[in-house]
C-alpha cells in the first residue's frame, strides 16, 4: 500500500506539471528533430551530385556520331546530372566536337578527340568530370567502329558491306539513345535510413538528457523539491523511498518516451519500424540507467552547480549521440560518429530498423543493468549514512 500511495502522489504531481513535462521531454525533441531533418536531410540521404558548371557544346561535326554525342549530353542535362546552355557567352566550359569527329572515331585514330576548354575561375575538377563523361561516350562509339571491323573479318565481306551492317547497328543504337539513354534509379533497402528515421532516433538522447536534468533539478532546487519533502514525512525507510522514487520516475518518463515514439509514427510511419518490442526494451534499459545515474549524481550537486552540470550533460549528449551528425558534415569530426556512447544508445535501435541482429549488444545491456543496480545501491547507502549523521 505504501508504494501505491507513493506512486499516486507522484502521478498527481506529474499531471499538474504535464504541460511542462510534455513540452520538455516530448515536444522539444520532436520539433528539433523535425527541424534538423528538414535542414540536414541530404546529409543522411545521399543524392547524386549535379555538376553545376555550365557547359556549351560546339558541334562542328553535324554528322551521325557528333549528333549522338550532343544528344547524350542533352539527356544528361534533362536528368539534372550536368548543366548545359545554348548561349556560349553564359558557358563556363566549352566542349568542341571537331569537324572530322565522325571520321576520327570510325577509323579509331584518337581516343579523346573532343576538347573541353574552360574560362577563368572554373574548377579544374569539374573540367575533368566533363572530360571523363565525354571520353566514356566517345569510347562507346569507338566500340561500334571496332564492331564494323569485326563484322568485316568474321563474315569475310568487303568494306562496303561491313559499313552497311555497322551503320545499321549505329542507327539502332541511335534510336535507343534518343529514347532512354540514361536513367537514374533510386533504391530503398532495409539498410538505408531516411532522414526521419535517423533524426527521430538520435533525438531520443535529448529525451534522456532532459530526464537526467529534470531528476537532478527536482532533488536540488527548492521550488521543485516540495514533493520530496512531503515524501520524507511518510513512514518509509531510505531504501523504500529511493526505490519507490526510481520506479515512479521510470513509469512517468517511460510513458513520455513512448508518447514521443508514437507521435513520430503518426508523422512518418517508417520511423521506429522493425521490432517495436525490442526498441521499447532498449529504451527501458537506457532510461533505467539514466535514472540511476541521475539519482546518484543529485546527492553531490548543489543549486549553484546545477546549471553547469546540466549544460555539460546536455552538450555531451548532443555531440556524442549523433543528434547533430557532425561526422557526416566533415571527416575531421569522424570520432563523434564512432564513439562508445553512440554505439550503446543509438546503434542498437538503428540496427533493429535495419532488421539486423543486436545480439552483440545484449552483454552490454546486461552490464548496464548490473551497474545501474550497483549505483542505486550506492545512492541508498550514501543517503542512509547522511541521515544517520
Amino acid at each position: 500500500m505504501k508504494f501505491w500511495y507513493f506512486l499516486k502522489a507522484n502521478l498527481q504531481m506529474m499531471f499538474k506539471q504535464f504541460h511542462m513535462l510534455f513540452f520538455m521531454i516530448v515536444l522539444a525533441p520532436l520539433v528539433i528533430g523535425l527541424f534538423i531533418n528538414f535542414s540536414g536531410k541530404n546529409i543522411i540521404e545521399r543524392k547524386p551530385n549535379k555538376v553545376d558548371t555550365i557547359l556549351y557544346v560546339e558541334n562542328q561535326d553535324q554528322e551521325v556520331l557528333g549528333n549522338i554525342v550532343q544528344k547524350t549530353l542533352e539527356q544528361l542535362h534533362e536528368r539534372e546530372i550536368i548543366a548545359l546552355t545554348t548561349d556560349k557567352e553564359k558557358a563556363e566550359l566549352i566542349a568542341i566536337i571537331p569537324t572530322d569527329f565522325s571520321k576520327i572515331v570510325s577509323e579509331g585514330q584518337q581516343s579523346n578527340p573532343i576538347q573541353v576548354q574552360k574560362k577563368s575561375k572554373v574548377s579544374t575538377s569539374d573540367q575533368l568530370t566533363y572530360e571523363m563523361i565525354l571520353k566514356n561516350i566517345t569510347g562507346q562509339l569507338f566500340e561500334q567502329a571496332e564492331l564494323k571491323e569485326l563484322v568485316k573479318d568474321k563474315k569475310q565481306v568487303d568494306d562496303a558491306t561491313a559499313a552497311v551492317v555497322s551503320t545499321q547497328i549505329l542507327q539502332k543504337t541511335n534510336e535507343v539513345l534518343s529514347t532512354e539513354l540514361y536513367q537514374r534509379n533510386d533504391y530503398q533497402t532495409s539498410r538505408m535510413l531516411t532522414g526521419e528515421q535517423y533524426f527521430s532516433t538520435a533525438q531520443l538522447t535529448m529525451i534522456l538528457a532532459m530526464v537526467f536534468s529534470t531528476v537532478v533539478a527536482s532533488a536540488v532546487k527548492p521550488e521543485l523539491s516540495g514533493l520530496n519533502k512531503r515524501v520524507k514525512l511518510l513512514p518509509l525507510s531510505v531504501r523504500q523511498r529511493e526505490t519507490y522514487g526510481l520506479i515512479s520516475n521510470f513509469i512517468q518518463f517511460y510513458l513520455f518516451a513512448l508518447l514521443y515514439v508514437g507521435i513520430w509514427k503518426l508523422i512518418n510511419s517508417s520511423t521506429f519500424n522493425g521490432n517495436l518490442l525490442g526498441i521499447a526494451g532498449i529504451l527501458a534499459i537506457q532510461l533505467f540507467a539514466i535514472l540511476s545515474i541521475a539519482g546518484f549524481v543529485s546527492i553531490f550537486i548543489t543549486e549553484k552547480t546545477l546549471g553547469l552540470v546540466s549544460s555539460i550533460i546536455s552538450l555531451g549528449f548532443v555531440l556524442f549521440s549523433g543528434a547533430i551528425p557532425l561526422d557526416k558534415m566533415s571527416p575531421m569530426f569522424h570520432w563523434f560518429g564512432d564513439n562508445p556512447f553512440r554505439r550503446v544508445l543509438i546503434e542498437p535501435i538503428i540496427r533493429m530498423m535495419q532488421q539486423e541482429s543486436v545480439a552483440e549488444f545484449m552483454i552490454i545491456y546486461i552490464v548496464m543493468i548490473i551497474v545501474s543496480l550497483i549505483i542505486m545501491e550506492l545512492q541508498i547507502r550514501c543517503l542512509q549514512r547522511r541521515e544517520e549523521y
